[in-house]
């Protein structure tokens, strides 16, 4: 049986990698990126559209949406009885209209990865690398699974978009509150990250403010039950704090290293902090969130949904990474090849080990609906 699990997550690993490094290498061959963003966001489309029984959460999404019309007769009926009504809506139109059992999967793909790489190719200076980076930090297996907070978080990146390129007309601001209510209605837990994007505007990332905010995290990690079964906001979450199996060593190996990980590359950012503000001054407050979204990582160690939170930030490392790289390859051009290589071979050590310790990957065969039983 062990055998068998082990040879499945072999050809998973293998099979999947072999499909990101050629959306990979098609997004940084083209010199044409737009063309390459078209063929880059259409093979994820259908990648996602046509999967069966691929993610955790796939079971619920699926059961959910083909009884949606049990539940509700009406757009109304769901606006009145919860805010958090984004994603039953969706799915109440998406069964109107469309009716195949399989389409909502297909409607949250068409919502998610034309924004997803829109954004990226706005708001990275290497599209190429910000790609490659989407896929071995695990961004995309985290689309084929928790897709209301999906939805959130690529809402999240454009209000970012907005927020990073302000102008001098009204209407960017406007759009930005509007969008922050319909993020919000597909999650509610969107409005923490959202507060700490604003937040960390204010706020000069040093590395102090990296220990305060570790500090900070060990006391959370002895409240954080106890603010959230008081929060009026989170109260629907609150059985997220029973349900959590400690036992379950795997996605507790997977917040670790996950922190250890994503602490690393924090480090190496807030040394390089003049340069990249240089690059870009937005990558001020993108290190200043990174710093803040730290609490998440620590308590996602006890309960690892928790740690879902620190997603929306992470996604901003897909822009500034770019750019780290950037430095060092001006800094020290005749090095930057050999290390270069070793980046590399860690970032797919750690895209491997996310797939087999992350808790929303926890899923090691690729079918599709044409296959089924």
């Amino acid at each position: 049986m062990l055998r068998e699990m082990l040879g499945e997550l072999i050809v998973y690993i293998l099979s999947y990698s072999i499909f990101a490094f050629f959306m990979i290498l098609l997004s940084r061959r083209m010199k044409n990126k737009k063309i390459a963003s078209l063929i880059v966001v259409l093979s994820c489309i259908i990648y996602a559209s046509i999967r069966y029984n691929v993610g955790s959460d796939y079971d619920t999404y699926y059961l959910q949406y083909n009884n949606i019309l049990s539940y509700f007769s009406s757009p109304m009926q769901i606006l009145n009885a919860d805010f958090q009504s984004g994603f039953n809506l969706l799915e109440f139109f998406t069964k109107v209209y469309l009716q195949n059992q399989y389409a909502i999967f297909f409607v949250v793909s068409l919502i998610v990865y034309p924004l997803n790489f829109l954004i990226i190719r706005k708001c990275s200076k290497n599209f190429g690398e910000s790609v490659l980076l989407y896929f071995l930090l695990g961004f995309h297996l985290v689309s084929l699974n928790i897709l209301k907070q999906e939805i959130a978080m690529v809402i999240f990146l454009v209000i970012y978009r907005l927020l990073s390129s302000p102008r001098k007309k009204w209407w960017p601001y406007a759009l930005m509150v509007g969008l922050s209510v319909v993020m919000v209605s597909f999650h509610i837990s969107a409005i923490i990250p959202l507060i700490i994007l604003l937040a960390a505007r204010f706020i000069n990332p040093t590395r102090l403010k990296i220990i305060l905010s570790l500090a900070a995290s060990f006391i959370l990690l002895s409240a954080y039950t106890a603010i959230m079964s008081a929060s009026i906001f989170f109260g629907r979450y609150v059985g997220y704090l029973d349900a959590v199996n400690h036992e379950y060593y795997i996605v507790i190996i997977g917040a670790i290293g996950y922190l250890i990980f994503t602490s690393i590359i924090l480090l190496f950012l807030i040394r390089k902090k003049k340069e990249l503000i240089k690059i870009n001054p937005a990558n001020k407050y993108i290190i200043s969130a990174l710093i803040l979204s730290i609490p998440f990582k620590v308590i996602g160690i006890d309960n690892f949904p928790v740690y879902r939170l620190s997603l929306y930030i992470d996604q901003l490392l897909l822009f500034i990474i770019p750019d780290l790289l950037a430095v060092y390859k001006k800094q020290n051009p005749a090095r930057y090849h050999s290390a270069y290589i070793f980046y590399l071979a860690l970032m797919y050590i750690f895209f491997v080990f996310s797939i087999v310790f992350l808790a929303h990957n926890n899923f090691y065969t690729y079918q599709t609906i044409f296959g089924r039983g």
